[in-house]
């Protein structure tokens, strides 16, 4: 679940002085009025049959997010049309995309194909906070013939903030649920359970002159892993962008807000340690057995619903597997049940925003597709 704020650490200005010491920091006075993050992923999947490149389909605009697919990821960057402030500044950045760009092309095994990519930028303004007491340095992006950040280079300085316990800090707070909107909406079109796999991500202030202002730890930068995938043409790639578009575009005018827990909770993060996958089932059975959200969903007694929604379990099992989670009663995690509660998840989201029911269609004349408990 991308439900967490992972922000920068707090220190005081006194140890924030000390820490840029070795990086020849000098104090700065800035002002920040705006923040930027991006971050990429692979397009689960699907890659796009080559030759079809170049284009690129916003599917989703909120705010100060847009959330574009893509398959030529260094010549979508650097295209003046796209206007990305985030990545003319921010030196690691524009490293990580590139480094992402290469490994791909070099190790790709599939020239008939060319991947996709899933590219989610923010780029909001914020109210002018003035860093002038101790919370903003000068630094050196090399030092000694080492780069101190991702893309370092020599001879340039770069301002880095730092969260102070005494001292100012931007009013910000990233909108994390529509980005869970946007993934779980590309899980729903992909058919696909689990991680999205993320390439390379990047944030930073930015300051009234136009500058990258960097807080926290450096972005990220995943290695290229090559997934089970299909080719799909330019026509099919277009029918998955609609479909994208509307489920994100009906998600997004409901002013309810009866399934924002359903979807903060079905996406969830890289990892398989067994005490946060108990929780992430948990939250979101709970999530998805709201009486709320059951009802709009057109299962309202969902917890006794004995046909199978999507995988290979009815919900009433998938309830059973709760308790026994909630009481200690299992050993170590059964993935299957993880796998076969999102892909239930996903079945009853699609059928209420997408119209199309992958688990029920793959159904289709044996009989035993789910029934709605009305």
């Amino acid at each position: 679940m991308i439900n967490q704020r992972k922000g920068e650490p707090i220190v005081t200005t006194h140890a924030a002085k000390r820490m840029v010491t070795f990086l020849n920091g000098t104090p700065a006075q800035c002002t920040i009025n705006r923040h930027c993050r991006t971050l990429v992923f692979a397009f689960p999947g699907s890659d796009l049959v080559a030759g079809n490149s170049g284009a690129h389909h916003i599917i989703c605009r909120h705010g100060g997010m847009k959330a574009t697919i893509l398959s030529d990821l260094l010549g979508y960057f650097e295209n003046d049309k796209t206007d990305s402030i985030h990545f003319a500044i921010d030196v690691a950045l524009r490293t990580n995309v590139a480094t992402t760009h290469r490994e791909l092309v070099t190790q790709r095994n599939r020239p008939q194909t060319e991947p996709l990519f899933l590219v989610i930028e923010e780029d909001v303004d914020l109210p002018p906070t003035v860093l002038d007491g101790g919370e903003c340095y000068r630094v050196d992006e090399h030092v000694e013939g080492d780069a101190m950040i991702v893309g370092g280079r020599d001879g340039e300085r770069m301002l880095m903030a730092f969260r102070t316990v005494d001292g100012s800090w931007p009013d910000y707070e990233p909108d994390l649920h529509i980005l869970n909107v946007v993934l779980t909406a590309v899980k729903m079109e992909q058919n696909t359970t689990g991680y999205i796999h993320q390439k390379c991500s990047g944030a930073c202030f930015v300051n009234t002159e136009g500058e990258a202002v960097r807080y926290g730890a450096d972005p990220i930068l995943q290695p290229v892993q090559l997934d089970t995938i299909s080719a799909i043409d330019t026509s099919a790639l277009n029918k998955k962008v609609d479909s994208l578009r509307t489920i994100i575009g009906t998600v997004t005018s409901e002013s309810h807000g009866i399934t924002t827990e359903v979807f903060d909770s079905v996406v969830r993060e890289k990892t398989h340690d067994d005490a946060y996958l108990r929780l992430w089932y948990l939250r979101l059975w709970e999530a998805i057995a709201d009486k709320r959200v059951k009802r709009h969903l057109g299962y309202k007694q969902l917890e006794n619903c004995s046909d199978v929604v999507a995988g290979n379990r009815t919900p009433k099992e998938l309830k059973r597997y709760r308790n026994d989670i909630a009481h200690w009663r299992t050993g170590k995690i059964d993935y299957s049940y993880v796998n076969d509660l999102e892909k239930t998840t996903l079945e009853l989201l699609r059928g209420e925003y997408a119209k199309v029911r992958h688990g029920r269609s793959e159904r289709k004349g044996r009989g035993d597709g789910p029934q709605r408990n009305n």
